[in-house]
């Protein structure tokens, strides 16, 4: 799958140029929340910010496209599905990552409206960066780089503070055994997170990595679920 531009060519010469098209579009509170919200995420698409925000689809979409008009956001378009809105200043999801992208951000979506001040990948990596602190955020893995740094792993989101810091991570495809047993090692290993908790595809993969947690002894911090069970009753 790839993904194509939505920006449109050369516009009818009785249209408003660009530039003119963005002094006419009034950006309100909610507007420059939804852009600080696709900022987080990576990436979103109109249901997301639907759900987010309380609108309609319609008035999801009418603003997304505000937004876009005045270089708040910027969107492509997936060869099936709806428009595909990300930060202005980054670039689009890799194809092969767009479908975790997505799925996490609808966990965002989910975690924000039960009330979590979730913390996305994205703005931990931004923070380790800025503050120059590789553990802000991130546990350390047990093997080092070809150059002999050593290899941290951030999660997808996290929420909370302290001792209650929690993990989320969305899990989609089967890692194989070895990376599941040395993810889960560092889990054990780790004294930054209180909880980990695994959002799966199946119940099958949540199966496996809840025994690859007992077996590494991480089974007191990682608990595991199926999307579609954590859909139905949240984290408890």
């Amino acid at each position: 799958m790839t993904t194509v531009s939505t920006t449109r060519g050369v516009e009818p010469a009785h249209r408003p140029t660009s530039s003119r098209r963005r002094k006419q579009v009034r950006l309100t509170e909610r507007d420059l929340a939804i852009a600080a919200f696709v900022d987080r995420v990576g990436c979103a698409q109109p249901h997301h910010i639907e759900s987010r925000f309380g609108v309609s689809e319609r008035v999801a979409q009418r603003r997304l496209r505000a937004l876009r008009q005045r270089g708040q956001v910027r969107s492509s378009r997936p060869l099936t599905g709806p428009a595909l809105f990300h930060p202005a200043g980054a670039a689009p999801p890799a194809v092969r990552d767009l479908v975790h992208g997505l799925e996490a951000t609808a966990v965002v979506v989910r975690l924000e409206l039960d009330g979590f001040d979730v913390i996305t990948e994205r703005m931990m990596r931004r923070e380790e960066h800025a503050g120059g602190d590789r553990a802000r955020w991130s546990i350390p893995m047990p093997r080092r780089s070809a150059t002999g740094d050593p290899i941290t792993h951030r999660p997808d989101m996290a929420f909370g503070a302290g001792p209650s810091l929690t993990a989320i991570e969305v899990e989609l495809t089967r890692k194989s055994n070895r990376r599941l047993a040395e993810l889960m090692g560092a889990w054990a290993r780790q004294a930054l997170y209180s909880e980990v908790h695994y959002l799966c595809r199946s119940e099958a993969l949540a199966r496996l990595v809840t025994e690859h947690a007992r077996r590494a002894g991480a089974d007191l911090v990682v608990r595991a679920w199926s999307l579609q069970s954590w859909r139905g009753g949240g984290l408890a």
